[in-house]
């Protein structure tokens, strides 16, 4: 185990909501559930969502089925927890689906959090968008975002929904892998760059959504936060994109954790999540697993005859060079669920640091 503390132990730092010191009682929580919704999104679209929430299961319920011939620990429309939960909101990366990570959000789900993934249309494993379509629907991602959180909050509204009355929508997180990952910047409050992208839209780099909101847009940056959604109060970004479209200065809501791996090839740290996490605002956090490589947080060595298909995919599911998608998926939802005790929940007794310890990678925080 190799373990590096290079900051101040994130354990000192101010929690960004509410004043509880986690003496209050919790909620009984034996399992997980799971169903499927939609929402609608942007330009029309019509989005798919699993969602997962904490849970009380029977005997007689279901175990949940996912997309790939993915078998999840949760249980389709068992039983909900008593009491609100925060809610996460999930954006997949570029070729990416709802259901790529579910181990992950289950974790989450059964840490006390109700967990919101949708397809991004045009931009799922089944879709091959030119360059243009891609930028259109990069810069229509955030809106995605805001979309699946009022669909939730509406299904928590309704009487007759698995999640009735349990949402927390004052209390939100989101959280995305790779291309996702520039998307919770992007929904979070983080800006792009105007002088940036008209200058790409003149030399006809961009094209199409991105050029027509620069130039409708006053002032040096451009917001793309979703309307109709509080300011996160928290944020996990795993394997982040960078942009150089990203405005100096990533002025984002919340506390913010990063997860890279040491092997990532397809967004290397030192080009993506680095430089980001640098001009993000504190309290933040970056946590290091090494020798993992950039798909562990899609885990899609649970995926029948995907490592076939991609060579550094296969490499990572039988390579034991590389962290195992396990371990990898372990750390991710338990020092994020620690992470989001201490800035979400205020709970006084999460520890980060001691949570990272029992894993191979290196941390810092700020």
């Amino acid at each position: 185990m190799r373990f590096v503390l290079l900051f101040a132990p994130l354990l000192a730092l101010t929690a960004c909501n509410g004043d509880g010191d986690g003496t209050e009682d919790e909620p009984e929580i034996t399992g997980v559930g799971h169903f499927e919704s939609e929402a609608d999104g942007p330009d029309g679209l019509t989005l798919p969502l699993s969602i997962w929430y904490p849970a009380n299961p029977t005997e007689s319920d279901d175990l949940a089925s996912y997309a790939f011939g993915l078998n999840g620990t949760a249980y389709d429309d068992a039983p909900a927890a008593e009491g609100t939960f925060p809610i996460i909101v999930v954006s997949h990366g570029n070729g990416g689906a709802r259901h790529a990570g579910a181990t992950i959000y289950e974790q989450w789900a059964e840490g006390g959090y109700v967990v919101v993934s949708m397809d991004h249309i045009g931009n799922t494993y089944t879709d091959s968008p030119s360059q243009s379509e891609w930028v259109d629907i990069y810069i229509r991602r955030p809106g995605d975002i805001g979309a699946s959180y009022q669909a939730a909050v509406s299904l928590s509204d309704s009487d007759d929904s698995p999640i009735s009355g349990i949402v927390d929508a004052e209390t939100v997180i989101l959280a995305g892998h790779s291309t996702g990952g520039a998307s919770v910047v992007l929904a979070s409050g983080g800006t792009l760059d105007k002088a940036t992208v008209l200058a790409a839209c003149a030399g006809s780099q961009l094209s199409g959504d991105a050029c027509t909101i620069a130039a409708d847009t006053e002032g040096d940056t451009i917001s793309l936060a979703p309307t109709g959604m509080p300011t996160p109060v928290a944020n996990i970004a795993m394997a982040p994109l960078n942009s150089p479209l990203f405005s100096s200065n990533l002025d984002m809501g919340g506390a913010t954790l990063v997860i890279v791996g040491t092997r990532d090839n397809v967004t290397p740290s030192r080009t993506n999540a680095t430089p980001m996490y640098d001009t993000m605002p504190s309290p933040k956090a970056l946590v290091t697993l090494q020798e993992a490589n950039h798909y562990v947080f899609a885990t899609v060595c649970q995926i029948p005859g995907l490592g076939a298909l991609l060579a550094d995919v296969a490499d990572q599911c039988v390579d034991d060079a590389y962290m195992s998608e396990d371990e990898a998926v372990a750390a991710t939802g338990q020092i994020g669920l620690e992470f989001l005790d201490l800035h979400v929940k205020a709970k006084t007794e999460a520890d980060v640091s001691a949570t990272a310890s029992g894993f191979d990678v290196t941390f810092e925080s700020e």
